[in-house]
């Protein structure tokens, strides 16, 4: 057979044996081609049995615990405990964005599986990092202080998420010393909710030294980024976003410490104003509206190549005032290069993630579509324009629902019924 990828989904409850290795091997006896394998819902993390089979017949490896309901893992087996070196090409570790609200809940001690978890991938990570060409980690595991030691000669997509967790006062980031190792970067993704004692993290601190080895950097998205960061002197795809994703919040004050503070318009332009590129084609800002927004939507005009704009904007707190949808765009319909256009204002009718009182989910599809038809008569303009998107709360996540202009041969509204452009991860139950 040539089967090449293969998903093995496990039973999501702790406290389940289940002889996971042997099962999948059986399986791949049969795929004798297979290069990628995805663990998915494994409760309580894949065994040292279940790791070197799938480091004996993969180069590529997803471990997933983002997509089902258990509690937090308990993460890799510890580093010891293997007995297979691996040569992996990609790894992604992903777990879910309240992963410890889920374990509060159940009263788990997560520090000490972190502990457990970030010596596992330090032991997997030594073996693979001349291979590696993806990697994708959780904030708070990845073992940087362990990565800062080693070249990274071919790695392309580096990723991390969740927050900043350092186990001891005296801890600091080492994110810059590692990007320093990376010297065929192409990609770098930090989604992490910052540590109340870095608001704003460095990624690669305020000096320039590392500049000179991420020149080729062709994709960057960060969360609650510093403006005066170095990494802003270099022209790339950007996206400048929150983590989780602010409308996420369920109003619950046990959340109250996941969100940090939005970037303000005028911290967005700052870090604009350093791009001196014209070939700025993709960009994502969140950002809470203030005095110069206008300014900032603006600017937007000066990149000719810009193409795809999502913008998430949010009122400062207290502020009640209607949202200037018809300003917002009627600024955003001078970049005439545009293709697509999504967009979360905020509006005060939006519901909230699982939303409990039926009359304000009937009502806001009917003033979703008013709205998205207001927007869509500005944009029309653009002669590119291939459709605008407008955020919509589900039942337990947002998707995009996509409008298309009248000239659009298809159907002209894409409701994303299947969650195939879902934004965010599932709030979990309070």
């Amino acid at each position: 057979m040539h089967v090449r990828r293969v998903t093995y989904y496990g039973i999501g409850w702790v406290g389940v044996t289940i002889p996971y290795a042997a099962s999948l091997r059986t399986y791949l006896n049969h795929l004798p081609n297979v290069v990628h394998i995805r663990l998915l819902g494994i409760a309580g993390g894949p065994t040292a049995e279940l790791m070197d089979v799938c480091l004996e017949k993969a180069t590529s490896l997803d471990i997933d615990f983002s997509s089902h309901w258990t509690p937090i893992s308990s993460g890799l087996p510890s580093g010891e405990h293997y007995t297979r070196r691996n040569l992996l090409t990609h790894l992604r570790y992903s777990t879910h964005t309240f992963r410890e609200r889920l374990s509060t809940r159940i009263a788990w001690d997560f520090r000490d599986e972190y502990d457990i978890e970030s010596r596992s991938l330090a032991r997997l990570i030594r073996d693979m990092h001349t291979t590696v060409e993806s990697l994708s980690l959780p904030m708070e595991t990845a073992p940087l202080s362990c990565m800062q030691n080693l070249e990274w000669p071919r790695i392309r997509c580096f990723s991390l998420s969740g927050r900043y967790e350092f186990l001891s006062p005296d801890s600091q980031p080492h994110l810059p010393a590692v990007l320093r190792r990376m010297s065929s970067l192409r990609m770098l993704r930090v989604q992490a909710r910052q540590h109340p004692a870095f608001l704003r993290a460095p990624v690669l601190g305020r000096s320039p030294r590392v500049l000179a080895e991420m020149m080729e950097l062709r994709s960057l998205t960060l969360a609650y980024p510093d403006p005066e960061d170095a990494i802003f002197h270099l022209n790339t795809p950007l996206s400048l976003r929150d983590e989780p994703r602010r409308y996420l919040d369920p109003q619950d004050a046990n959340y109250a410490a996941i969100y940090c503070p939005l970037l303000k318009a005028s911290e967005c332009l700052s870090i604009l104003r350093k791009f001196a590129t014209p070939s700025l084609e993709s960009l994502e800002l969140v950002y809470e509206a203030d005095h110069v927004e206008n300014d900032l939507l603006r600017h937007l005009s000066s990149y000719p190549r810009l193409v795809r704009v999502e913008l998430h904007r949010y009122r400062a707190p207290n502020d009640q005032s209607e949202v200037p949808y018809i300003t917002v765009t009627t600024i955003l319909s001078s970049i005439t290069s545009l293709q697509s256009l999504h967009l979360n204002l905020n509006f005060c009718e939006m519901p909230p993630v699982r939303c409990v009182d039926p009359g304000i989910c009937r009502a806001w599809p009917i003033l979703r579509d008013a709205r998205a038809q207001e927007i869509l008569a500005i944009m029309q303009c653009c002669p590119k324009l291939e459709y605008v998107a407008l955020l919509d709360p589900r039942y337990q996540c947002c998707t995009w629902v996509e409008y298309r202009p009248q000239w659009y041969p298809g159907a002209l509204i894409d409701f994303d019924e299947d969650l195939l452009r879902a934004d965010s991860d599932w709030v979990p139950y309070g």
